[in-house]
């Protein structure tokens, strides 16, 4: 988000935080898939969600990068959550409905058309924003609807997720200190 301190990272083109759950389909304007943008873990192909290589490439991501968070669908992710809890990260269950959904698709929109939203031309991203509907219920929330989406909008709804729980937690500062590790150094 630019003018903002705080950075959120949904994925990466090529292998970081891409999809690992389904075979690899054309990105828009390619006639054959391409398995460097879609999957990170090609070994067992067809549609199967391979939760142990997630879980290995989380916790890899994690000796990278200080991931204060990981929210979840509570539906059908427990023993993720359990396993992800289990290796020492913070995991959030997140509905899907509108109340959990709505305030953060909204702010994405608002961010969005101010052109605060900096994607680096990820092209997967964009295919999966042309990919989402937005439903609206009686009282004007929003979210996305999945059920009318012909093609995959995962990378999106994570991305709702986070934004979601970085505007929750602000722009705390980490949970460790470079002090924890070495002390204070006195000259």
């Amino acid at each position: 988000i630019k003018g903002s301190i705080g950075h959120v990272e949904v994925f990466q083109m090529d292998g970081v935080g891409t999809p690992i759950i389904e075979r690899p389909r054309p990105l828009p304007g390619h006639d054959t898939p391409n398995p460097t943008h879609h999957t990170r873990n090609n070994e067992e192909p067809g549609n199967v969600v391979h939760y142990a290589a997630i879980e290995a490439f989380i916790e890899e991501l994690g000796t990278r990068y200080d991931i204060r968070e990981i929210a979840y669908d509570r539906w059908g992710a427990v023993q993720m959550s359990q396993n992800l809890k289990a290796l020492g990260f913070t995991v959030v269950p997140f509905g899907q409905g509108f109340k959990d959904m709505s305030p953060p698709s909204k702010e994405l929109m608002k961010l969005a058309l101010e052109g605060r939203i900096q994607h680096g031309g990820n092209k997967v991203l964009a295919w999966m924003v042309d990919n989402i509907h937005i439903r609206t219920d009686p009282a004007g929330n929003i979210k996305p609807d999945r059920q009318k989406s012909t093609e995959k909008s995962d990378g999106v709804v994570a991305l709702i997720m986070a934004l979601d729980r970085a505007i929750r937690n602000g722009n705390a500062a980490p949970a460790h200190s470079v002090y924890d590790e070495r002390g204070l150094l006195v000259l």
